[in-house]
């Protein structure tokens, strides 16, 4: 036990300090306030319903209502209860969520380097390193926490997969089982998938080692550990995985059926958004020089700016408010929050460990970066894009080709504390550590020192925006002076990174000459990263960038517009009405229960209360025109929204939104059962507008349209009228075999009488067969239709939409949102999460058991 307390002492330490940065960075978490993030209000908008369906039913609806006209809501907030890990996952945020991913960064670099036989002092510095790259932390303050999860995880598994390597099997196989699972849980497959790329590159390596040693029962028995880890790991996570996988060739990253756009088309998402977000080439300098290209699109300057003394000298009013948002940003994408920024001393190292450290990690890292670099370069560098596109497993499912920097941004800090172990073990002749120190810093320094002498030599510091800018009215003279400042802001990175470089090569000189001991070497480093890399990361996540929450589990304000159509349909809404109430009093009670003993329910909550109740009370749409319709959640949050914003939408629903929603087909709307439009009013106020032409929940068509192919069936909704008119694949032609259609029948009616997000309740009275169309999108996997119980046949309709054929009499009908995946999912979910803890908890057990022993004398062997 002395043992293990001695060994556990500096980890301890280490660990406390990874706290404590954190706590300084983020202290405004720990006052109780929360992120200003996109992403944050996002998820609140998505996850709105679910999470009242929950509330108030006690079940998952696994569909939700609140976005896109309806979507599986696998990729929103689908709970696998069964898999053991969400619990262990669930406790990692000790209460710091969401700034919790920034302690976890470092502590899972941390645990790679200790693993490549870093020391304690080398590995903390290093994690530091890792965990302040500027990247990490502004997809925290963005609110992308399932990514900066995923990447949390991304060292630890690299960290078991080289202990299996080296014989640990056990241990090993643990731990690439548990923190894989881990990252499974997530749920945040693009990075996993870039993880897996580095995997793959790493393995050939290691086959190319075992070939040339001849070791292949080694490398059977680690193929055999690391497969089972896998196999466990995926199977922790299956529910999720196979609901994805079901739901994956229905949403944007499966092929589309239209063909007028075939040269942007893959067997994935189009070209054109894999590659909308690209970094340009040059902008890659970034990871050397941080504001290499201007830094975030809406930068700010101080009064020494020329853009600002442009502004005085041509007496324009208001100067100093005008240079707080300025479009500074000149990369290659339509706008950004930051770049991605390693670190200058970072940067300098990795070139160190080109020239000391030996073996495949050096190539294999090297590759890892050049090829994480040139992947993030996405329409910049088509050639390898294309191949990628096309032949690649998987990558056309993914966008924002950007992320593929996390590959570049988890190698280079790697090398670099692989060279500094080098040149601190003094194993190598010191001409040759002096000479490679030199060389590196001629390389970065010297790339610093261009930039800084002749910044317009190799760019023009000009944006694709630019010009739309002038045409919207901006003067050329201001234009010309925000260039100016972005020539200056690029020299005084420079000159910062320069300074970093040549500080941490004299630090390193210094100890090589032994001028300097081992322990001054440590703290001299760590504060030259911090004083290099936390004040960068300032500059786009700050104290800013929270808010005071006012009313805890509201995330979001109504508008006038909002609170205007609550009001018309609340108040003749006997079911809204009920449930509210209802609400209400569980609400005070929960009060009542609560730590704070009783507390009156605020006007906010009550408003809130009301828009649930309504949500569970009726079924119509909405449309909001005053905002990005398509690009924005925040509807959402108090409607069943026609737009919304989620990376895995349905295919076919964002083709209708491209070819007729985006064209305000007002045919679409009305099948899409769009009653309000939210519109400017007087001032830009939000007004909502009732639109009559809505069809409601469900209607009977006198008329079919038979058409080929989704090319025709796309077209036909531009000039049909869907409230008399049916257009049907004819691949769901034999569903209406025995129909017979009659379109002088105008008797019957059906209307809902019950609504959930997962399951709907019509009743219909009809003296003959009619042909009903339902406002509901049409999903085949899961979606099932019962009339008086009885499953019966229903297919798609108007390219989105569900259709059946409702018999002659009275009748119920319900569509029920049924995926039988999950069943499935759940029992091997129980199973292998289980296993995964037990063999983990088992295998540290194993590894910690001799320290536990009595004894005093000597230190335990390894």
């Amino acid at each position: 036990m002395k043992v293990l307390f001695k060994r556990s002492i500096p980890h301890a330490i280490a660990v406390l300090g990874f706290f404590l940065i954190t706590f300084a960075y983020f202290y405004p978490n720990f006052q109780g306030k929360v992120l200003n993030a996109h992403d944050n209000f996002t998820s609140a908008g998505n996850s709105k319903e679910l999470i009242d369906h929950m509330k108030i039913y006690d079940e998952q609806p696994f569909w939700t209502n609140n976005l896109f006209s309806g979507m599986p809501a696998y990729h929103i907030s689908t709970i696998s209860y069964a898999n053991l890990i969400r619990y262990v996952y669930n406790s990692t945020t000790l209460g710091m969520k969401p700034v919790h991913n920034f302690f976890l960064y470092m502590v899972g670099f941390y645990i790679l380097l200790l693993v490549l036989g870093l020391n304690t002092w080398q590995s903390a510095i290093g994690a530091v390193c890792f965990g302040l790259s500027t990247y990490f932390v502004i997809i925290i303050g963005a609110g992308h926490n399932t990514k900066a999860a995923a990447i949390v995880y991304m060292a630890p598994i690299i960290a078991g997969i080289i202990l299996t390597f080296r014989k640990r099997y056990l241990l090993g196989a643990a731990i690439t089982a548990f923190f894989l699972a881990m990252e499974l849980q997530t749920n945040h497959l693009q990075i996993t998938y870039y993880l897996l790329i580095m995997l793959l590159i790493f393995g050939g390596f290691k086959i190319y080692e075992v070939i040339k040693e001849k070791e292949f029962l080694h490398f059977g028995k680690v193929a055999g550990y690391l497969a089972v880890a896998g196999i466990l790991a995926v199977g922790a996570n299956s529910t999720r995985l196979m609901l994805s996988l079901e739901y994956t060739k229905h949403s944007t990253r499966g092929q589309s059926e239209l063909t007028d756009d075939s040269g942007n088309q893959t067997s994935g998402l189009s070209k054109n958004y894999v590659t909308g977000w690209s970094y340009g080439v040059s902008e890659s300098f970034t990871l050397l020089i941080p504001d290499f290209a201007g830094g975030k699109s809406g930068g700010s300057l101080d009064t020494d700016s020329e853009t600002y003394q442009e502004l005085r000298r041509r007496n324009v009013p208001n100067a100093k408010d005008i240079i707080r948002q300025v479009p500074l940003y000149w990369g290659g994408q339509p706008s950004q929050s930051g770049p991605v920024y390693v670190g200058a001393i970072v940067c300098f190292l990795f070139f160190l460990g080109l020239f000391l450290v030996k073996g495949t990690m050096k190539w294999w890292l090297l590759i890892v970066t050049i090829l994480g670099i040139s992947l993030a370069m996405g329409k910049y560098f088509m050639p390898l894009t294309d191949f990628f596109l096309d032949y690649v497993p998987l990558y056309n499912k993914f966008r924002s080709v950007t992320m593929a920097l996390v590959m570049a941004e988890l190698a280079m800090p790697l090398l670099g504390f692989l060279a500094l172990k080098e040149v601190l073990s003094r194993s190598m002749p010191e001409k040759k550590v002096i000479d490679a120190i030199i060389k590196s810093l001629g390389i970065t320094g010297g790339l610093c020192a261009i930039f800084i002498i002749m910044p317009g030599t190799f760019v023009d510091f000009t944006a694709s925006s630019d010009e739309r800018l002038l045409s919207s009215g901006w003067p050329q003279f201001l234009l010309d002076a925000i260039i100016i400042d972005r020539e200056s802001i690029l020299k005084a990175d420079a000159i910062r990174s320069f300074v970093f470089i040549i500080l941490s090569a004299g630090l390193l000189i210094l100890f090589v000459k032994s001028m300097v001991r081992e322990n001054v070497f440590y703290i001299s480093l760590m504060v030259l990263v911090l004083a290099d890399l936390y004040p960068v990361n300032k500059r786009y996540v700050s104290s800013d960038n929270f808010i005071r929450q006012k009313v805890k589990n509201i995330a979001a304000r109504p508008t006038s517009a909002d609170i205007s159509i609550l009001q018309q349909e609340f108040s003749g809404n006997q079911g809204a009405k009920d449930l509210y109430e209802s609400l209400m009093a569980q609400t005070q009670e929960g009060k009542k229960k609560g730590k704070r003993g009783k507390r009156n329910i605020s006007q906010e909550e009550m408003v809130d209360l009301q828009f649930t109740a309504l949500n569970f009370n009726s079924n119509y749409r909405v449309m909001n025109l005053t905002l990005s319709t398509f690009n924005d959640a925040s509807t959402g949050y108090f409607h069943k929204s026609i737009g919304g914003y989620h990376g895995a939408k349905m295919k076919r629903y964002m083709e209708l939104v491209s070819y007729h929603l985006d064209r305000r087909n007002r045919g679409v709307m009305n099948m899409l059962n769009t009653k309000y439009f939210i519109v400017p009013g007087a001032d830009n106020v939000p007004t909502a507008q009732q639109n009559p032409g809505a069809l409601g929940n469900a209607w009977f068509v006198s008329n079919i349209e038979y058409v080929p192919d989704a090319d025709a069936e796309n077209k036909a909704l531009g000039r049909i009228d869907p409230s008399i008119t049916a257009v049907i694949d004819t691949r769901f032609e034999p569903f209406l075999a025995d129909f017979v259609l009659d379109s002088t029948d105008n008797h019957g009616t059906i209307s809902m009488l019950d609504y959930k997000p997962n399951k709907l309740v019509y009743e219909s009275d009809l003296t003959k067969d009619r042909l009903a169309v339902f406002s509901e999108i049409y999903y085949e996997p899961s979606w099932n239709a019962y009339v008086d119980g009885e499953l019966v046949d229903h297919f798609r309709v108007n390219y989105v939409l569900r259709a059946m054929v409702v018999p002659a009499g009275k009748h119920t009908i319900e569509f029920k949102f049924e995926p039988a995946l999950y069943g499935v999912g759940e029992k091997i979910a129980l199973g292998s999460s289980f296993l995964v803890i037990l063999i983990f908890l088992g295998a540290l057990f194993k590894e910690i058991k001799p320290m536990l022993s009595v004894g005093n004398e000597g230190e335990v062997k390894d």
